[in-house]
């Protein structure tokens, strides 16, 4: 027999099938790649006009959430893969990203917020003007956001701004990516940690802050400075504090605490090594990020300050000084250049510093109101945080046990916390200190998951993941979507506002039922806006009464003619938040049925109304 032969063929063969044997990652590609194609297919049975309180899930038919559940099988197979693909993990994730915060932008073709049109006012004003002017609106006095895009559009030509902001979510969600990995590659080496702490960080992010707004672009500032500094300014393991390097020269180091002692000394992987010019240029783009972040936005300065600040004191990063600079840019910036706020809001805000329970009744009481579907949605909101959360202390418990000692990402989704007593921040300081903690609550209930690299997750391991994801998948399009049919403004209210801005002379007033409308997008410093919400002091009786009201409001002669806009969206946010003693819809019926209204401007979304006696303006 040639038996040299016999194995030389027997190893042909074996390399002719290995060849053309499926690759591990062939099925959950393809499942990622049928998920694709069976929301594509889903896309068009999305009724808009179907949007209840529940939100966007009540339009979304069964094909949508069938794409969800594929993709997520394949998500779990992928991590059970070794060894892992991560080429084939991050496509996964993307395609997450734009089923889920994509899907409004396809099917409503609009930005999404009533924020977002007063920024397009803003932007539309500096390049009129090419100046700001902090006496017209608290935007201007963190302007940086708002002259960056103006110079964009100025170089780039770009006018279409609904259709643009429209896909920001998607763009802002994408960019997280970068820094979310730098971030959680500084506390793990495994990578199923890794990349399910990231799946879990955008089931989760419902709060709504990535839309085209200074705080979405800020809150990418704000992962990028702390990745930096976890990657590149990282303390290395066994580095005792200067504080404990001083007692030690006094002798008395042996009185700290052992525990103490052992907080203030990381046990973490080495830091990437930096030469010393490349450590001051990575300082640099830090403190340069910063002076954007204070230049732009509020809220997102002090809570990079209070995050830099714990890790500087615990020893976690070598930018020892960081917190001082920090804190003197952002005291500057509030002194002169935020002067023009404070003289109106300063004594106000003072007084809020430290008001705990005005800060639970604007963040927590006060948004347990409204209709039926609206408080499913609130309570849904509640769950989902109260889960993560939950989820997060249970992971830290499991990998305290298993040895691991991450009191650095435990200090990180801690420091945004104490931000809830300084300020309500009109009601939202609870949903930003929840985006802001968010990847390193992500990152612990990834971890209760997997705590031991070398041995691969059982199958029960992996259904738990699935199902939670599932869970999380539903209840997602309750959370982040629960408003949309006050949050989607219509092209119809979008001409209502323009046949305002069309006939109406500058020095008008713009009125509207609540403020959750578009308006305020061009002419910004032309004209007078209120709204019923802040001007109306509701009579008891009857309701003409309050239309009486109306029309007295509207009668003034301070402005050469008054406008009022009432739209399907505005109405929405009534229905859902109970903000008149009536329904709106009734209050605008109760003003047509009226003789002291002309409705000079009218179509399916949305009415426009002024006095009577007032001259009309052209008929659209």
């Amino acid at each position: 027999m040639n038996i040299g032969g016999s194995v030389r063929s027997i190893g042909l063969t074996l390399r002719h099938e290995a060849v053309w044997a499926p690759r591990p990652t062939f099925g959950p590609g393809a499942l990622a790649l049928g998920a694709v194609a069976l929301w594509i297919a889903s896309l068009r049975g999305i009724q808009i006009d179907r949007i209840d309180d529940l939100g966007l899930i009540s339009a979304l038919p069964p094909l949508f959430f069938v794409s969800l559940v594929v993709l997520t099988i394949g998500f779990c197979w992928t991590l059970r893969l070794r060894p892992l693909p991560v080429a084939l993990l991050a496509f996964e994730i993307v395609v997450l990203i734009v089923m889920l915060y994509g899907v409004a932008s396809i099917v409503e073709g609009m930005p999404r917020y009533h924020s977002v049109w007063k920024h397009f006012g803003v932007i539309d004003y500096i390049q009129r003007t090419g100046q700001v002017n902090p006496r017209i609106d608290a935007y201007f006095n963190w302007p940086g956001f708002f002259i960056l895009f103006a110079f964009v559009a100025d170089v780039a030509g770009l006018q279409n701004w609904p259709q643009f902001a429209n896909w920001i979510p998607v763009f802002l969600n994408l960019i997280y990516l970068g820094p979310l990995l730098v971030l959680l590659r500084s506390a793990t080496k495994d990578n199923r940690v890794i990349w399910l702490a990231i799946w879990l960080f955008y089931l989760t992010n419902w709060i709504q802050q990535d839309y085209f707004s200074p705080q979405g672009f800020n809150y990418f500032f704000y992962l990028v400075i702390i990745a930096i500094l976890l990657t590149w300014f990282k303390i290395g393991p066994g580095e005792p504090h200067p504080i404990l390097r001083r007692l030690r020269v006094l002798a008395i180091v042996d009185h700290v605490p052992r525990k103490l002692r052992g907080w203030l000394t990381p046990t973490d992987s080495e830091p990437t090594s930096l030469s010393p010019w490349r450590r001051r240029g990575m300082l640099a783009i830090v403190i340069a990020i910063y002076v954007a972040v204070v230049a732009s936005h509020q809220l997102t300065p002090f809570a990079v300050l209070g995050s830099v600040t714990l890790l500087v004191m615990f020893n976690r990063t070598s930018g020892r000084g960081l917190p001082i600079l920090m804190g003197v840019l952002a005291a500057l910036w509030l002194k002169f250049m935020s002067d023009a706020y404070l003289a109106g809001h300063g004594e106000a805000l003072m007084s809020q510093v430290g008001n705990v329970n005005e800060a639970v009744g604007a963040n927590a009481g006060s948004r347990f109101a409204g209709s039926q579907g609206h408080m499913i949605v609130v309570y849904t909101r509640s769950l989902m945080t109260v889960a993560l959360w939950g989820l997060a202390f249970l992971g830290g418990i499991r990998r305290i046990r298993r040895g691991h000692r991450d009191l650095t990402f435990a200090l990180l989704a801690a420091a945004p916390f104490p931000l809830l007593i300084l300020q309500p921040y009109g009601g939202e300081m609870a949903l930003r200190v929840y985006f802001f903690a968010l990847p390193f609550m992500a990152f612990f209930a990834a971890a209760l998951f997997y705590t031991t690299p070398e041995v691969g997750a059982s199958r029960r391991t992996t259904a738990v993941i699935g199902a939670l994801s599932a869970a999380l998948l539903a209840a997602f399009f309750v959370t982040r979507y629960g408003n949309e049919k006050m949050d989607y403004a219509t092209p119809a209210e979008l001409d209502a506002a323009n046949y305002i801005y069309r006939v109406a002379p500058p020095g008008s007033l713009f009125l509207v039922g609540t403020a959750n409308t578009a308006w305020r997008y061009r002419d910004y410093e032309k004209f007078n806006y209120k709204s019923l919400t802040n001007e109306l002091v509701w009579q008891d009786g009857p309701i003409e009464n309050n239309v009486d009201e109306i029309a007295r409001l509207m009668d003034s002669h301070r402005y050469p003619a008054t406008y009022l806009l009432i739209t399907g969206s505005q109405t929405a946010n009534d229905n859902l938040f109970y903000l008149f003693p009536v329904p709106l819809a009734d209050i605008e019926q109760a003003m047509i049925d009226s003789n002291q209204f002309i409705e000079v401007y009218d179509n399916d979304n949305a009415i426009v109304f002024m006095l009577n006696k007032s001259p009309l303006g052209p008929r659209p």
